[in-house]
């Protein structure tokens, strides 16, 4: 039988948040994530975030692109290598992580998608804010 975890959510209008860190060069760096099925990576971390934990020249870079906003402002999107999340008591190695560099505001919450939820059984027990969550098996 599995052993769940009980972890605290926020309930912000139906945003579910739950907090999360990201290990980086032997640091770690705690923050709220949105949870968030719809997004099929990893993580997205929110602008203030990436910048306090300085991700940009501190994880594996394995793709960037371009967006431009309706102003024709360029927007540098980047995706690299997290080399551990912690999601409880769980790491998780080489996680895909994506920001956004040198636009900060743009991206206001970090959101952890389904590349991270697949690897877990969830139960949510929203009237007591609580999450449970048990690491699958492979």
């Amino acid at each position: 039988m599995e052993k769940y975890e009980r972890l605290k959510i926020e309930n912000q209008n139906g945003l579910l948040l739950v907090q999360g860190s990201c290990l980086i060069e032997g640091k770690t760096y705690t923050n709220r994530f949105l949870l968030h099925s719809g997004y099929s990576g990893g993580i997205l971390l929110d602008d203030a975030f990436a910048a306090k934990a300085g991700v940009d020249g501190k994880i594996s870079i394995t793709d960037e692109s371009s967006l431009k906003d309706t102003f024709g402002h360029t927007i540098r999107v980047k995706k690299g290598i997290l080399p551990v999340f912690v999601l409880g008591s769980s790491k998780i190695s080489n996680v895909s992580a994506g920001f956004f560099a040198g636009a900060i505001g743009a991206q206001k919450m970090s959101v952890m998608g389904s590349e991270i939820l697949k690897r877990f059984n969830i139960i949510f027990d929203i009237a007591n804010n609580d999450l449970y969550i048990a690491l699958r098996r492979a």
